[in-house]
């Protein structure tokens, strides 16, 4: 059976109407009059989207950090820079954060970019005393290209499965986030 032009229309239409799920129509079931779906990825930077896939290596051990080998527990993406100085006043808190925390539950993961140099990120994690995984994004990895980031500090909260739950949570409502999601 021929499909007319209106329906081919509406079809295309749809598929537009459909980016933004995590479905795309692939066709049509004219027996049955039903569109053909197939499910899709769609990563964002978005609540309640999948966060893009990452990989890095941590900063100061060379160990590799990837958005898979987080799954399972809460992750906290924190975009900075080493000359940010609102993330840089924001370092107590989230030691005492991190201190007070279960690694099997929640994870912190530094993503630096912003030029940062490399030497003077070894400063200020040595200056601060940083415990918790710093990866330098770079032209190897490209993360803060990949995630869209055009200004520092940008933090994401992702849950246990890697899908963005909140954002640019700080001090002490991202306590009270974290602390509630990890008692659950």
């Amino acid at each position: 059976m021929k499909l007319n032009k209106f329906a081919i229309l509406l079809l295309l239409l749809i598929n537009l109407l459909s980016c933004s799920s995590n479905f795309v129509i692939i066709g049509v079931n004219t027996n049955k009059s039903t569109f053909v779906l197939e499910k899709i990825d769609s990563f964002s930077t978005q609540i309640g989207y999948k966060s893009y896939p990452f990989q890095g290596e941590e900063f100061t051990t060379k160990i590799p950090i990837s958005s898979d080998s987080l799954k399972g527990k809460y992750v906290l993406l924190d975009f900075w820079a080493t000359w940010c100085k609102p993330y840089i006043q924001e370092f107590p808190f989230l030691k005492e954060l991190y201190a007070n925390t279960d690694r099997t539950k929640f994870e912190i993961v530094g993503i630096v970019g912003g030029d940062s140099p490399p030497n003077t990120l070894t400063e200020v994690v040595e200056r601060y005393e940083l415990t918790w995984p710093q990866i330098l994004s770079d032209e190897t990895n490209n993360i803060t290209k990949m995630y869209g980031v055009r200004g520092y500090p940008m933090v994401l909260l992702l849950d246990k499965d890697g899908f963005i739950i909140a954002k640019y949570l700080r001090g002490k409502a991202l306590e009270e986030k974290i602390l509630s999601l990890i008692k659950e």
